[in-house]
């Protein structure tokens, strides 16, 4: 697909390839790396992983509560050691209401990120959706309003933003949260132009 589109011309596209932040199972013949398609078909690598709190449906009695530094530590980590020249995002991410307090849980996220913790993660998106967990970023949350301010600073730390896609539901009535954020983060680029990828 990726030299069928360059063949027609469409050099404005950018393309991620992604993996889960924890592989299952965990065998060699399931390494990450062995999926990587090389530098030359990939600009983003991409990162999906969920703190899925306490009793997920797939594993009722037991707590999984995780921090965002614990969720994407190590599969960063990992990206880095993939291709260490291709900047990171995280396609798919979240927090559960289960287990522990949400509006902490994205406060720690900012702070890791202003503490230059994940240097090369460029691009985050939250799933703003309600499925198998209450994912959504509701307007109230505390610590959103810390995560807007942030898109003002200019100093070379990670800088978040907050972007409210347009509704694609043909009725225009979107199932999620009324706010429906997508959450980027962006870094100064080559020579000191901001790069932000649109999502969704």
């Amino acid at each position: 697909m990726h030299d069928i589109v360059r063949a027609q011309g469409a050099h404005n596209v950018q393309w991620c390839w992604a993996f889960n932040n924890g592989a299952s199972p965990a065998a060699d013949w399931n390494d990450e790396a062995l999926a990587y398609p090389g530098g030359a078909y990939v600009d983003w690598i991409g990162i999906d992983g969920y703190n899925w709190g306490f009793g997920p449906s797939w594993d009722p009695t037991v707590d999984h509560w995780t921090s965002f530094v614990d969720t994407f530590a190590a599969a960063y980590a990992r990206a880095r050691a993939i291709d260490p020249g291709k900047p990171v995002m995280l396609p798919e991410f979240a927090s559960s209401e289960d287990g522990g307090s949400k509006s902490e849980w994205v406060a720690a996220m900012i702070a890791a990120l202003n503490a230059g913790r994940f240097p090369n993660l460029r691009l985050l998106t939250w799933f703003d959706i309600d499925k198998e967990e209450r994912w959504s970023l509701t307007p109230g949350l505390p610590g959103l309003r810390e995560l807007v301010g942030s898109a003002t600073a200019d100093d070379g730390r990670t800088r978040p933003v907050v972007r409210r896609p347009r509704c694609r539901e043909p009725s225009g009535h979107c199932p999620s949260s009324p706010f429906s954020p997508v959450v980027a983060a962006t870094r100064p680029g080559p020579a000191g132009a901001d790069r932000l990828a649109a999502v969704r």
